[in-house]
């Protein structure tokens, strides 16, 4: 596959020990879209897709993006880095900060171990906030 014209699309097959092969070179005469239509439609159709010169990774700084889902998709928005972690930031109520210390002081258990009881129990907590409010509060977070 290529962005490049189309007239120097090329096609054959051969057997190479009992195996039959068809090689097609197909070029989109620079149309992107095009270009993206055609990698969805042959994608786990064909047993190997070859894009001479181009990156499926951009390199900006010292920041690396992953542009292969956007060439995949053809959405603008799959260029943009992917967010790892939660996806929203946990809450910290006084409520919850009560139940954290209450948990520290009541029972033996490690950060993480607390931020698992608080979630069983419905609060949208993580380890880290946990490790946030007793360090807030001097308190050691027993990792482990």
């Amino acid at each position: 596959m290529s962005l490049g014209s189309s007239r120097g699309d090329h096609r054959f097959e051969t057997e190479l020990l009992g195996q039959r092969f068809i090689i097609e070179r197909i070029g989109t005469n620079g149309d992107y879209q095009a270009f993206c239509r055609l990698l969805r439609e042959l994608d786990g159709k064909v047993d190997a897709i070859g894009l001479g010169g181009i990156n499926l990774s951009l390199i900006a700084g010292n920041r690396r993006y992953d542009i292969r889902d956007a060439v995949l998709n053809g959405l603008p928005a799959d260029l943009l880095p992917k967010r790892t972690g939660p996806q929203k930031a946990p809450k910290r109520t006084r409520e919850v900060e009560a139940l954290i210390i209450r948990n520290r002081f009541e029972t033996d258990r490690s950060m993480y171990e607390i931020a698992d009881e608080l979630a069983r129990l419905g609060f949208d907590v993580s380890a880290r906030l946990v490790g946030q409010v007793l360090a807030d509060y001097g308190l050691s977070k027993k990792n482990g």
